[in-house]
Formats: structure tokens, C-alpha cells, sequence
């Protein structure tokens, strides 16, 4: 029997996806913009425009996240992937301990909502929501949920005392 699986990230993924953009290393803001860009082109033919904004907001959400949480200890990893059935956002990176408890309270607590309940928050902490010492008003993972309309699957390991690595696995469904 063939393994119609591949590890990816510590996540099992189909081995049919195949990869619209990679980017690996050091991974800050003036990258980014690259990738989004490359992202963009090469779905303009594979997905309608309601969708490709979508798929742009989760890519842009997720690699915020790994430019605000970087401490700059490469490689950071951001990758799309994409069967006919699906797209997948991997990332990967180093974060400070204290983070990353802050980083799994808030996907625990997403992963909990249903999508009325998404759609609430999202607009409470629009209204009332309060910029971080990093420069967001912490709707990223809430986005990212929201958007994908999936649960956002992660990893930990523990590097040290004071870091560890995460990997957030977020799909979207595009038949």
C-alpha cells in the first residue's frame, strides 16, 4: 500500500500537494512583501478573486506573525501548498517561551469558536482591541481562523529554557 501522506513540518499532508511558494531563513519585513507578491501571481489563474483575497490575508496574517515573533535565530520557514481540494500555510519558527503560552492560549481559545462567534470577536476587537508592545491589536490567529474557516493545527518543541520551535498549520478548502 502507498503512503498517501507526507511529513511536512511534523504534519501529515497530502503527497499530491505541491508547493506555490517556499521561503526559508531569515524572514522580516522586507521579504514578505516578495512572497505575497509570487503568491498572488500564481494564483490569479487557480483561484477566483473572493478567494485569492482569502488565501492572501491568511499568507500575510501568517507571516506577520513570524516577523513579529522572530528573535532572529533562522531559518524561519513559510511555505504554501496546494492539492485540487485544498491550500496549506505552514510556518515555522523560533519563539520566546512567554509567547508561545500566549500564541496556544489564543489558538486553544479560536479553535473553540464557531463561526458566528469569530465573526463577534472580530468585530470587538476591532472596536475596542488594543495594540501590542509588537504592533498588533491581536486578531492575527482570530483572522487567520476566521478566514480559513479551519481549526489551526500546531506543533511545539522545546529548544531550551527560553525557546521553542512552532509550527501552525492552517488549510482552506478550495473546490
Amino acid at each position: 500500500m502507498v503512503n498517501e501522506k507526507v511529513n511536512i513540518g511534523n504534519f501529515l499532508l497530502p503527497r499530491d500537494a505541491h508547493q506555490l511558494v517556499s521561503m526559508r531563513g531569515e524572514i522580516d519585513w522586507k521579504n514578505t512583501s516578495n512572497v505575497i507578491l509570487e503568491l498572488n501571481q500564481k494564483l490569479k489563474d487557480l483561484l477566483p478573486t473572493g478567494l485569492r483575497k482569502k488565501v492572501l490575508k491568511i499568507a500575510t496574517e501568517m507571516l506577520d506573525n513570524l516577523v513579529k515573533y522572530n528573535v532572529n535565530q533562522p531559518p524561519d520557514v513559510f511555505m504554501v501548498l496546494h492539492t485540487k481540494e485544498r491550500l496549506y500555510f505552514l510556518s515555522q519558527n523560533l519563539i520566546k517561551n512567554p509567547d508561545l503560552l500566549i500564541t496556544l492560549e489564543k489558538i486553544l481559545w479560536v479553535n473553540e469558536l464557531d463561526i458566528d462567534d469569530m465573526k463577534a470577536e472580530y468585530s470587538s476587537q476591532l472596536k475596542g482591541g488594543t495594540i501590542s508592545e509588537l504592533g498588533g491589536a491581536g486578531l492575527g490567529i482570530l483572522e487567520m481562523a476566521r478566514k480559513s474557516n479551519q481549526p489551526i493545527q500546531f506543533n511545539v518543541e522545546t529548544r531550551d529554557k527560553k525557546t521553542s520551535f512552532i509550527t501552525l498549520l492552517v488549510n482552506i478548502t478550495i473546490d
